[in-house]
């Protein structure tokens, strides 16, 4: 049996496994997430050529949640950590034992970013900034911010709709703005008041569009799910739970 770093274990010759490769790359790629592809990279030899050319433009957070007031979400990550992934960048309000908790009312600040990800040749994931090309029309470049039912996708409440950067605009020669601070709160939905009662997702969706084309692209991201409680009802479920498990 081959070694991870030098083959792959398998039946079939090394030289068939070159040959079909490549097209096993165009047709497998597009399906593959970057954790799956540093997974198969530190599993054999030949899928560490498949990162290349597969550094798909990523909408992502900056850092993580926490309250307009600065406090730190019961985890004690304040997201301003900033070695972590961009995919790994969410931090919820709190958490009743296995499931992530949003509060309602409660306000959520977080800043968006565009990157990619991929796989190094030794299948270490590696992020990359990417910054805007002179052909983006700033003011014209949207965010929006929309709660949404988990499997479903139903959308619940409207949350947050802006232009993405600061100033709205740059010329040529100007440098590129920074991305807004963005801001909202969920303001009518708990997870109790469904029935059943009901997990949720943020889904940021950036819109962009270019000079020259009427063209609108869009970059999705979302959350890991989560439940919607009243602050006061977190509180205590959240000190039952602790005082049971002490």
């Amino acid at each position: 049996m081959s070694h991870a770093g030098e083959g792959c274990a398998s039946n079939l010759t090394e030289g068939f496994m070159d040959e079909i490769s490549t097209q096993l790359k165009d047709v497998l790629v597009p399906y593959l997430s970057a954790r799956e592809l540093a997974r198969l990279a530190a599993t054999c030899r030949l899928f560490r050529t498949w990162a290349s050319g597969a550094r798909r433009v990523k909408l992502g957070i900056e850092r993580a949640v926490h309250d307009a007031d600065g406090a730190d979400g019961a985890d004690g990550a304040d997201g301003a950590d900033g070695a972590a992934l961009a995919e790994d960048a969410w931090n919820p309000h709190g958490r009743l034992g296995e499931d992530a908790v949003i509060c309602k009312k409660r306000t959520i600040k977080t800043r968006m970013r565009m990157y990619t990800l991929h796989p190094n040749p030794d299948g270490v994931l590696v992020e990359h900034e990417v910054q805007p090309g002179r052909a983006v029309m700033p003011h014209r470049t949207h965010l929006r911010v929309q709660l949404v039912r988990r499997g479903s996708g139903l959308v619940e409440e409207e949350l947050y709709h802006d232009l993405y950067w600061k100033n709205g605009d740059w010329g040529a020669g100007e440098a590129v703005d920074d991305p807004k601070e963005v801001k909202f709160k969920i303001k009518h939905t708990l997870t109790s008041k469904r029935r059943p009662p009901a997990k949720f997702k943020l889904r940021f969706t950036l819109e962009v569009v270019r000079h020259g084309t009427e063209k609108h692209v869009h970059y999705r991201y979302e959350t890991p799910e989560f439940l919607v409680l009243d602050p006061d009802a977190f509180k205590r479920a959240d000190a039952k739970r602790k005082r049971e498990a002490a």
